[in-house]
């Protein structure tokens, strides 16, 4: 899947906005939403190219797929206690 710079920074953004608010409404846990993240941010990853990888590498100051993920994960914690 060949996408833009924004549109593949955009479809992570989606990912983790659509998880958090639900945890921060109180209407998810913390430890489900995480493991949904996870999977999903694992699943958007292996459907982009290459360059589209390097991309959310970049963006999200990552080193590799798992370090991706757990900046996610990281995002989408912040978000919840910035907004609390």
């Amino acid at each position: 899947m060949a996408l833009s710079y924004a549109e593949t920074c955009t479809r992570l953004n989606d990912i983790i906005s659509d998880l958090g608010f639900p945890l921060f409404m109180g209407e998810a846990k913390e430890a489900e939403t995480v493991k949904a993240l996870r999977k999903k941010v694992s699943s958007l990853y292996s459907k982009l190219d290459r360059e589209n990888k390097l991309d959310l590498l970049h963006a999200y100051e990552a080193d590799s797929k798992a370090e991706l993920i757990d900046n996610a994960v990281l995002e989408l914690l912040n978000r919840i206690d910035e907004l609390g």
